[in-house]
Formats: C-alpha cells, structure tokens, sequence
C-alpha cells in the first residue's frame, strides 16, 4: 500500500484489516469519543508499555518483542497500577490509576 500509494476507501481497509472499525459519519464523533474515553480511564504504564512494544515490533524479529513483552510483564506486574486493577476487579469498582 505504501510503495505503491495506493489509497483504499473505508470498507476496503476494514476488510483488509487496517481499520478495525467502519462508522457513519453522523456517529464517528460519539465513537471517538468513547474510544478516547476508554483510553483516558487505562493505565498509563500498561499504554506505555504497548507503545514502546508497538514500535519496536516494526523494526525487531519475533524473538525480540516477545522478550520486550516479557520486560513489559515484569515492569508492569508489580506495579500500583496493576494492584489497583485487580482490587477494582475484586471489588467492581472502576479503577483510580496513577500512573505508578
């Protein structure tokens, strides 16, 4: 798609499986909305985490971002973060993150 620049509609990149989505315009805003709602409520150090190993997986072989998801489980484990999301569970409550 890029070495050729080809664009792709909608539909033809959900059915590709670039989009993960395909919304009407009158509910695109409400959508991305929620969505980034969602975002806002996760625990920073876990998007984090997928970030970094988002971006190092275009770049590294298979065996190289399993070991950075296995870094990412023992950095994001033991956590406050990760304490508060069981006890939330446990409780069923929404969680209160820090970012610690």
């Amino acid at each position: 798609m890029v070495a050729l620049s080809e664009l792709y509609d909608a539909a033809e990149a959900h059915r590709l499986g670039l989009a993960t989505e395909v919304v009407d315009d009158d509910v695109l805003g409400p959508r991305t909305q929620k969505m980034a709602s969602r975002f806002a409520a996760a625990t920073p150090l876990a998007l984090r985490a997928v970030k970094f190993m988002m971006r190092r997986a275009l770049e590294n072989t298979l065996a190289t971002s399993l070991g950075d998801a296995q870094q990412a489980v023992l950095w994001v484990g033991p956590s406050a973060d990760a304490h508060e999301g069981k006890a939330a569970f446990l409780e069923r409550r929404p969680p209160k993150f820090t970012g610690n």
